[in-house]
């Protein structure tokens, strides 16, 4: 079986799925195989962090969002939770007479930092495509059955037959 990019990250993000292991030996070897996929994990999602450029765009149009939304009795930009759970996000309520500056001002910003923009999303086009390739190969510590603990869930063993951690 083919380990990618996309398997790395699960491997990571479920990491927590092993918490209730025990095994001294096992535990550190594990810990060990992690941080050494983690780092892989890592230099691999470099590409889609911001740009400088980018993070100045971010920054001056949330200024932009505050100069025109509403505001609270305290002066406040008024602000609305959309969605829920890992899905929200909070937003600046516009203030229906400001849109229209607001959107100018915003397409003015945008056209300013075109090429940041660009290059982002160019990233992340390319990290997606990405994350189903083969992943740069990790040297991991190989766990036997005699290994592993006598408590494993099928999920946790799955993640490490997803890894290539078992002989």
């Amino acid at each position: 079986m083919e380990i990618t990019n996309l398997t790395h990250i699960n491997f990571v993000n479920n990491f927590a799925a092993f918490d209730d292991l025990t095994g001294l030996d096992f535990i550190l070897d594990l810990n060990e195989n992690h941080d050494k996929i983690l780092q892989a994990v890592t230099a691999f999602s470099k590409v889609i962090e911001p740009s400088k450029a980018y993070k100045e765009f971010q920054q001056k149009g949330t200024e932009l969002y505050k100069k025109y939304a509403e505001k609270d009795d305290k002066g406040d930009p008024k602000t609305k939770t959309i969605g829920q759970g890992e899905q929200a996000r909070t937003d600046y309520v516009l203030e229906e007479a400001n849109k229209g500056a607001f959107r100018k001002e915003y397409e003015a910003l945008t056209k300013e930092y075109e090429k940041a923009i660009q290059a982002l999303e160019d990233n992340r086009k390319e990290y997606q495509e990405k994350l189903y390739e083969k992943a740069k190969e990790v040297k991991l510590k190989k766990f036997t059955r005699e290994d592993i603990p006598k408590n494993i869930n099928s999920k946790q063993l799955k993640l490490l037959y997803s890894v290539g951690m078992m002989k």
